[in-house]
Formats: C-alpha cells, sequence, structure tokens
C-alpha cells in the first residue's frame, strides 16, 4: 500500500521489475477463464445476442437478468471478506461483465436514434485497447503518490464517492476522445500500431 500511495513511479517500476514472475502469474492463471470467456463471447455472437431483431433483445434480458442478478449478490458477498477474493475476482466479475453487456444492448435498444452517449459507447468499442490503456493511465496519475495522490487523500466516508467520480470522469473521458479521434483515424492509437505490427 505505501508503495501505491507514497512511492514514485521509478519506485512501482523496480517493484514490478524484481517481483516480475510473482506478479505476471496471474495472466497463467487466468487463461482458462480468458478462453472459456473468448468462446462464450463466440457463441453469443453465433446465437444472435447481438443482433437487433427479437432474438438478440431476448438474450440481452437474459444476460442482464442473470448476470446483474447473480453477479452483483456474488461480488458483494466477495467484498465483504478477502478470503474470498478470488471467488470475486475470477467468478463474480465475468458474471457481472455478462450482465453490463445485457445492461447496455438494453440501453441501446431503447434508444429511438443514436445520441451522444450511444456513439460515446461505439467508439469506445472500436477503440477499446486504447481505452484500456488510457484508463490505467488516467487512474495510475490520479491515484497513486507519484501523480495527484487521490488514494490517500480522500479516505473515510469520502472513499467511494470520488472513486465513482473518477470513474464517472474516465468514462466520459474516454467517450469523447474515442469520438474525437475515430473522426480523423479509422482506428485508435493503440489498435494502430498492433496493426502495423501484425501487418509485419
Amino acid at each position: 500500500m505505501d508503495l501505491y500511495a507514497y512511492g514514485g513511479y521509478l519506485d512501482q517500476v523496480s517493484f514490478r521489475l524484481e517481483n516480475a514472475l510473482v506478479l505476471r502469474l496471474e495472466p497463467v492463471l487466468s487463461f482458462g477463464l480468458l478462453v472459456f470467456l473468448f468462446l462464450l463471447g463466440v457463441r453469443l455472437l453465433r446465437a444472435g445476442a447481438f443482433g437487433a431483431d427479437a432474438t438478440g433483445r431476448r438474450l440481452r434480458t437474459r444476460m442482464l437478468r442473470w448476470g446483474l442478478g447473480l453477479g452483483i449478490p456474488l461480488t458483494a458477498f466477495t467484498m465483504a471478506d478477502q478470503d474470498w477474493f478470488l471467488l470475486g475476482r475470477y467468478c463474480a466479475a465475468p458474471l457481472v461483465a455478462v450482465g453490463y453487456i445485457g445492461l447496455i444492448g438494453a440501453v441501446v435498444d431503447r434508444v429511438r436514434r443514436p445520441g451522444p452517449l450511444t456513439t460515446g459507447l461505439t467508439s469506445v468499442g472500436r477503440t477499446a485497447l486504447s481505452g484500456y490503456v488510457l484508463q490505467n493511465v488516467l487512474c495510475g496519475v490520479v491515484s497513486y503518490g507519484f501523480g495527484l495522490g487521490f488514494a490517500t487523500r480522500f479516505t473515510g466516508a469520502a472513499h467511494p464517492w470520488w472513486v465513482m467520480g473518477l470513474w464517472a470522469a474516465v468514462c466520459v473521458v474516454l467517450m469523447v476522445g474515442a469520438t474525437l479521434w475515430l473522426r480523423r483515424f479509422p482506428y485508435g492509437p493503440v489498435e494502430s500500431v498492433q496493426r502495423w505490427v501484425l501487418r509485419r
């Protein structure tokens, strides 16, 4: 905790290099989950879950109900006791993600014509890897000791509120930034680099 709260950027880099093996075990441990989630996405796509027809709406409604209906209580349970951290990370989080897909689909289904929200969500979807990198940079700069250090400034009763405020601010930055970027370029910056590397 002290490292993230008070350590400098180079301290964090050094810590990650010194503990590279331990810190990189998670991708090995989560590989099976990643394959499962990829195959689940393929299955949902083939089943028509992302279509604009009645089948798609029905499947998204089920994803919303099951994903959030099971995922949120399971997340609350695992947050109450840190001994259940792995259950929350590897079971509750994927369930909530499926619920979020259903929730976003339900919202989009009720939109009569595209507006700033749907445009922003679509743009973030098209620049997802760039958005992932940017959200980590933004949250690190705002939260860690080498940046603004908000994680140690706002504690106690203010803690959950500033975290939700940060989440909302990052969402707005990502949606606006992605929309503006895609007006000039066909792909996000990281996606462009990825395409260039893969072409080589």
